[in-house]
């Protein structure tokens, strides 16, 4: 614990970062929180300024690194381009209709694909998995296999990650279809989970002919968005949909539930039919019932809320057009 006798001379709190840094030794690094709570204490964002533009450069030369949290509302524009001028790394952090994104706004001396672009990412416990598009096709929802067999056995990611020789973060994503795992791999997560690797294929014809698809041939769908016990049996109906100019879902809501987004971050049209239940949606904060046969069709709007304040489940064919 390091005490600033006056935290409001910006001088003293640099001294003592300076100070604690002395003593330490190897990878360092420190996570200050934040400089919005300093602005008031410092008396406005020139001393926020000021305090920024000579503590960064010079830990920097000190081989540190350093994270500065910044909220963006409450400053100007100003101060937010001249901050992000003299940083390394600028990272913008956001949330909308309940799913948080990451944007890097500068990465000095990097190449990134995904600069100044968001990418949405979920978290499972300490790890971080990122929304990204799927690199192969989804023929069979191997993912959703090999994590009903590590719940019904009672494991965590980070214990399956562990007994495989992967991270936790590849278990996420293996198990999210956002990757596929390798054949050694495949058989190391079998032989973890004591079961013949098979098993997660049994029931999947190699090839399917003819224009007829069985409800049990549906791929199952998670939505990261939808909090557990909400949503269950969501489908992809039918399996072959890769490619093609829609994308069917099958999906059950469960009585007395309450989902607060939509099911995907879409800018395209998107259509649902009600097959049975009842539903409330929340559309522009205006809500509206929909029954069993009612149509739901969304040009550029996206509903801030879903709701089943019926009995019985709520069983929704949605659309999504691409």
């Amino acid at each position: 614990m390091i005490k600033v006798n006056d935290p409001a001379n910006p001088a003293l709190v640099g001294e003592a970062i300076y100070g604690l840094h002395g003593n330490l030794s190897g990878d360092i690094r420190f996570i200050m929180d934040s400089l919005t709570g300093m602005q008031d204490l410092w008396g406005g964002e020139e001393q926020v300024m000021k305090f920024y533009a000579r503590t960064c450069p010079r830990l920097y030369e000190l081989d540190t690194i350093a994270y500065w949290v910044l909220e963006k509302s409450a400053h100007s524009n100003r101060l937010r381009a001249n901050i992000n001028k003299i940083a390394q790394v600028a990272i913008d952090l956001s949330v909308k209709n309940g799913t948080p994104a990451l944007k890097i706004l500068k990465a000095e001396k990097r190449n990134s694909k995904f600069l100044n672009e968001a990418q949405a990412f979920s978290c499972e416990g300490a790890e971080i998995a990122f929304d990204l598009a799927r690199p192969l096709p989804e023929r069979f929802d191997i993912g959703a296999r090999i994590k009903a067999v590590r719940k019904k056995q009672g494991l965590s990611q980070k214990e399956l990650a562990e007994k495989t020789g992967v991270t936790p973060s590849s278990i996420s994503q293996v198990e999210k279809n956002l990757i596929y795992p390798s054949l050694p791999a495949l058989f190391r997560m079998a032989e973890s989970l004591s079961v013949e690797v098979g098993s997660f294929f049994d029931g999947y014809a190699a090839a399917h002919t003819g224009c007829v698809y069985r409800g049990r041939e549906g791929v199952s769908a998670t939505f990261d968005k939808a909090p557990k016990g909400i949503m269950e049996g969501v489908q992809l109906l039918p399996p072959d949909m890769e490619g093609a100019g829609v994308e069917p879902y099958l999906i059950r809501i469960e009585p007395g539930r309450k989902l607060a987004n939509h099911f995907f971050n879409h800018k395209g049209e998107e259509i649902g039919y009600l097959l049975a239940g009842k539903l409330t949606v929340r559309i522009n904060e205006r809500t509206q019932e929909v029954g069993a046969g009612d149509i739901v069709y969304l040009q550029k709007d996206t509903p801030e809320q879903w709701e089943n304040a019926g009995v019985v489940p709520a069983e929704l064919l949605w659309i999504k057009i691409k």
